[in-house]
């Protein structure tokens, strides 16, 4: 607990950033007004994670924002599921000649496994405008002298960046397995749900899953007539299943940084979440034969106005690009309407249902309504821009929310970042947003970041920090600034900055100094549960704080803060943290006050059980409802697992400073 002394001068310090204590005289008799207070509910427990973790700790936090005091959200490309559903569609399965470009070859007799049958963004003389990039990632007022923009893809280039601070290495193959098990979780966007296996393409089944890698390949199923406005519209064709493969390129070169696929790489690597057009009817997906999506109905993204910039009066490319000012802008427009990439009730669409096509019969043809795949429905329920929508500022309670993102993320985690920002921005009061351009942003009077303090005026109750240098060179690009780790300074500041927002939104830890538990095996470790939602053992790991076990400590209780690892982690992987954690929860920071206040960590294992999914479970309950994929439910069952046994702190009113936010916010300025 605090000291009266601290509670002072805390008292005085938030009540000045806030305004809410007049100067006073230094005659005795001038009078104080009396501080302006509330009381709120604090739940003591904070939730964050990296990546996969991230995304999970948003929905998990806006689903039941009472039950949390503070969530991080780090790196997480599913912050926005309908953008990161924009980035599959529209780069990485996009890229195919048109169907009449196609048919010629056919007719001319040439081949459709060839480079020249390609019509993707990169290796071509005239590249694909429409997959060129168009969104920025850095809002309008960050100064920078060099654009940073998406990264674009086609089809057999796969953006991934050079090797420094991705995080693995990414190639396309893994990068397939990786959208299989987000597939698994949240369900497949592509098309219309009416496969035997709720997360695979139609036609696809559990059988066929089970055989081995050759003899899918081999056996491709086919669907006759597979309706698609883009490249079946009459039905003359087959949609197959299809087989991929990856090109290892030389370390450091420009190829090396693409998942790429030549039309002579070995493609032994069958595919089970989209299909493939058989337009030569040869049984299997040629180099230049596209990938199918049937995703939504067909619309026109002009904003509600009815009008693209071109057709709105006074429109001039130049000097009047936006006449009627809806296009969007995450931070300037947020509300605009027009080039957002999501239907907006209003704008004309086309009402053929999802493949495009008039007369077929299938999923949402002329129901008077705008369709797209139903699986929207139920994945909604876990996207946090759909989330925060639904959620006002009372709604949010206490609830502190910081998102990071790095500029040069390749899986555009800024532009996920940017579209679920612009959503909070309209919920919340702008007096408690700020947006931090780098962690040097956060320096003050000269001095280095202080990552166990961020004692900064710049940090709001809801911050985003956009990490990266839009000026780095070339070589400090390579070693990963801005990428979806960062370099090595970057990932440890970012983890650092989570952990300590988190321990500032509780208003009254013990930050008393001390030593720390180095070398005493009961302060960190890892251990299992058997898991009732599951079926089966589960695992956890977790670091106590100092003096937890200490006699005198022992009715004590304390803050839990859950950390979610990233997917191809596990749980122990960031254990080897303890010692810098435990010594932030000891060391002095001035005389009496530790760094940080005293808190429990738990790392849940996000890590898919063999035949079960792959390398994530993204801690959601899965789309095939199976008891053996509740794992969003199984973390809740871990959470009372912790409560149950270690000295957890329980819910409890507090009475804090009128706007409180964090801990020691003014003591920079």
């Amino acid at each position: 607990m605090m000291h009266a002394m601290q509670r002072g001068i805390l008292a005085v310090t938030i009540s000045s950033l806030f305004g809410m204590v007049a100067c006073s005289d230094s005659s005795p008799d001038a009078q104080v007004p009396e501080l302006e207070t509330e009381e709120r509910l604090y739940t003591y427990r904070a939730i964050a994670g990296v990546s996969m973790g991230g995304g999970a700790s948003a929905h998990i936090a806006l689903s039941n924002p009472e039950l949390y005091d503070f969530v991080g959200i780090l790196g997480a490309p599913l912050i926005d599921l309908k953008a990161f559903a924009r980035m599959i569609r529209r780069n990485w399965m996009q890229g195919f000649c048109s169907l009449d470009v196609l048919e010629e070859r056919i007719e001319a007799g040439l081949s459709l496994d060839s480079a020249d049958a390609f019509c993707g963004y990169y290796g071509n003389s005239e590249q694909n405008l429409k997959l060129a990039p168009e969104l920025e990632v850095l809002p309008p007022n960050r100064g920078a002298n060099t654009e940073v923009l998406e990264f674009p893809s086609d089809y057999h280039n796969w953006f991934r960046g050079p090797d420094g601070g991705r995080g693995g290495s990414f190639h396309r193959v893994s990068l397939f397995r990786s959208l299989e098990d987000i597939f698994r979780a949240y369900g497949n966007p592509m098309y219309d749900g009416t496969s035997d296996v709720a997360w695979a393409a139609p036609g696809i089944t559990q059988e066929w899953l089970e055989r081995s890698n050759g003899e899918r390949c081999d056996n491709p199923i086919v669907l006759p007539n597979f309706y698609n406005a883009e490249y079946n519209p009459e039905g003359r064709y087959n949609a197959i299943t299809y087989c991929d493969g990856r090109v290892s390129d030389p370390d450091g070169t420009f190829e090396a940084q693409l998942g790429r696929l030549l039309p002579t790489t070995p493609r032994t690597e069958p595919i089970s979440v989209v299909l493939a057009m058989d337009l030569n009817d040869n049984g299997r997906r040629d180099y230049g034969e596209p990938i199918i999506i049937n995703a939504h109905e067909r619309y026109q993204d002009t904003g509600i106005d009815g009008l693209h910039d071109q057709d709105e009066p006074g429109y001039d490319p130049l000097a009047n690009p936006d006449p009627n000012g809806d296009n969007w802008n995450a931070f300037t427009n947020p509300t605009g309407t027009e080039k957002n990439w999501w239907y907006d009730e209003g704008e004309a669409y086309e009402d053929f249902g999802l493949d495009g096509v008039a007369n077929t019969g299938d999923y949402g043809e002329n129901d008077t309504l705008y369709s797209l795949t139903p699986v929207w429905e139920t994945t909604s329920q876990h996207d946090p821009n759909t989330l925060i929508s639904e959620r006002n500022y009372e709604d949010l309670g206490h609830l502190n929310i910081y998102v990071d993102a790095g500029i040069r993320d390749f899986l555009n985690t800024a532009v996920s970042s940017n579209r679920f920002w612009s959503k909070l921005t309209q919920r919340v009061p702008e007096n408690e947003t700020s947006v931090v351009f780098d962690f040097s942003d956060l320096e003050t009077n000269d001095e280095p970041l202080d990552r166990y303090t961020l004692a900064s005026d710049k940090i709001k109750r809801f911050t985003y920090l956009q990490y990266g240098d839009p000026d780095a060179t070339r070589t400090i690009i390579n070693n990963g600034n801005g990428n979806h780790v960062g370099t090595a300074e970057e990932a440890l500041t970012r983890v650092f900055s989570a952990m300590t927002l988190a321990q500032r939104s509780w208003p009254d830890l013990d930050m008393t100094t001390g030593s720390s538990p180095l070398g005493d095996a009961r302060y960190l470790g890892s251990d299992t549960y058997e898991s009732q939602t599951l079926g089966r053992s589960q695992n956890y790991s977790f670091i106590l704080p100092p003096g937890y076990y200490e006699e005198e400590n022992a009715e004590v209780t304390y803050p839990v803060l859950y950390f979610l690892h990233g997917q191809g982690q596990d749980h122990t992987d960031n254990l080897g943290s303890a010692l810098l954690f435990q010594s932030a929860m000891s060391e002095k920071r001035r005389v009496g006050e530790s760094l940080w206040g005293k808190f429990i960590v738990v790392f849940p294992d996000g890590e898919c059980p063999r035949g079960v999914c792959g390398t994530g479970n993204f801690y959601l309950n899965h789309v095939d409802g199976a008891p053996s994929t509740r794992f969003q439910d199984d973390l809740y069952e871990l959470m009372d697992v912790i409560d149950e046994r270690f000295r957890t702190r329980d819910p409890e009113l507090k009475t804090v400073p009128k706007g409180f936010a964090y801990r020691d916010v003014v003591e920079s300025l």
